[in-house]
């Protein structure tokens, strides 16, 4: 009876340990790193969080696919492709807000360059969503030919979010410095980031080799949508692209579609396709469970983690960095760090789901979609005397896992320069070492040949001499 009492306590403490698997709360089997949900911040005392690292895809953007007039395939006109609209500014603007709520205990009130620092991507939609989110976290953000009182003013009045495009133009953010000589100069508050797979060779040429790659999930998925709404757009989108069966042609239509369906200057174009009673959220979804598979396989394939780790190294590296000096005990900084505590990372769909994939690899969590201003964010807190790290998608827990063992993991999947250059310029160092070798080859080949000929001309002389001797003799 005690053996049987005893498995089913074991059967039942199973079960229990199974079902504190959701939302990324698995146990680790090689130690005991991942903390249990009780931990979590939400459940704390706000005093324990000490670093936030914010890495946020860019606001609504127009399309990136335009003909040369500016106009889509669905006959929408606009200003320029891929540039953030005024919905995608009001998005990360809330962003600002809500953050600016939620870590009122921790932040500054007023922009301090010691306590945050800004990364964005190389891309003016990235960089303008960067400034828009702090114009909400911040009260004394200026902009470069901005008059900041009167945005104060507005601000303080509680101004329409609709109108906030007349307030953030698409400009640099600045501040302004004194040198020695008091010339006030204008600085960037924030470092660019270059999607490394662009200046990488080898990952530049997987990346266009596998972009356009199709599996039995995508194939199904643009063969059902094109059955129900193909004859429609072709009949009532005069730009449309005739490729729309193709990957590559779907991509495109799904970039433009979402772009027009969250313009609120465009969505009305979308109306050709409510008269056939067609529900154009559906395309939404659709085009959004196309993208998400996509990079999930597509992208997951046998390049993808090299993409991930080699784009996202300088980044997380930086963050690594950041939370070592937070976390050291044995510092004597008090409230004054040399690090800073916060750190937003402004990049775009690639960049967010390049740190799901480190994620993934690392940690097992689950990728996601990455909409426009779409956020994962990592937290480091202090429970008794353990630091603990929390990371959320859009807001939604995923995990907690104590500190060491997430840099340990980090740390060891990150690759260093020379690892980098070396699977980057593969292809370049094989081309130069067969390069090498046939000119080697060409050069011991000229020498053999030089010896060769050297030696057949001492015969020759001597064979000569030794005639001539002969002759001379008979004589």
């Amino acid at each position: 009876m005690n053996y049987l009492t005893n498995f089913l306590i074991l059967i039942l403490q199973i079960i229990m340990i199974n079902s504190s698997s959701i939302e990324g709360f698995n146990p680790i089997p090689d130690g005991n790193g991942v903390l249990n949900e009780k931990y979590s911040h939400y459940k704390n005392d706000e005093n324990n969080l000490y670093f936030i690292f914010l890495n946020f895809r860019h606001g609504a953007r127009a399309p990136l696919y335009l003909k040369q007039n500016n106009t889509d395939m669905l006959g929408g006109k606009w200003p320029i492709k891929g540039e953030i609209t005024n919905l995608g500014r009001r998005q990360q603007y809330e962003i600002g807000l809500k953050n600016r709520k939620r870590y009122s205990y921790f932040i500054s009130e007023e922009y301090d360059p010691k306590e945050i620092k800004i990364y964005s991507t190389n891309y003016n939609r990235s960089i303008t969503s960067a400034e828009c989110q702090l114009l909400g976290l911040y009260n004394n953000i200026s902009y470069f030919d901005l008059n900041f009182s009167d945005f104060n003013n507005s601000k303080n009045n509680d101004i329409d979010i609709d109108d906030i495009s007349s307030i953030i133009p698409p400009i640099k953010l600045f501040e302004e410095n004194q040198n020695n000589n008091n010339i006030h100069i204008n600085e960037y508050k924030y470092e660019k980031i270059f999607r490394n797979h662009f200046d990488c060779p080898y990952l530049k040429e997987q990346f266009h080799k596998n972009w356009n790659k199709s599996n039995k999930i995508i194939d199904t998925l643009i063969d059902d949508f094109n059955t129900e709404f193909y004859d429609i757009l072709m009949k009532e989108y005069k730009h449309i692209n005739k490729k729309l069966k193709t990957v590559k042609g779907f991509d495109k239509f799904c970039d433009v579609y979402l772009s027009v369906y969250y313009d609120q200057n465009h969505n009305h174009i979308l109306d050709k396709i409510t008269k056939h009673g067609k529900n154009i959220t559906k395309i939404v979804e659709i085009c959004k469970d196309y993208l998400f598979n996509h990079f999930i396989y597509i992208r997951n394939n046998g390049y993808a983690k090299d993409n991930a780790i080699i784009s996202q190294t300088p980044i997380l590296k930086k963050i690594l960095d950041y939370m070592e000096v937070r976390a050291d005990q044995n510092n004597n900084f008090a409230s004054e760090y040399t690090e800073p505590k916060f750190v937003l990372y402004s990049g775009d769909d690639s960049t967010l789901f390049e740190i799901q994939k480190i994620l993934k690899e690392c940690f097992n969590i689950e990728f996601e979609y990455t909409d426009f201003s779409a956020t994962q964010l990592i937290e480091l807190r202090k429970y008794n005397d353990i630091y603990y790290i929390e990371v959320y998608y859009n807001d939604r827990l995923k995990m907690n896992i104590t500190y060491e063992e997430f840099k340990n993991r980090i740390s060891n999947i990150l690759m260093k320069e020379r690892d980098i250059y070396k699977i980057c310029y593969k292809k370049k160092e094989e081309f130069y070492l067969t390069f090498k070798i046939l000119l080697m080859s060409f050069v011991i080949i000229i020498l053999l040949t030089s010896v060769i000929i050297l030696i057949l001309k001492i015969n020759k002389e001597k064979y000569f001499n030794v005639n001539n001797q002969t002759i001379i003799q008979m004589f």
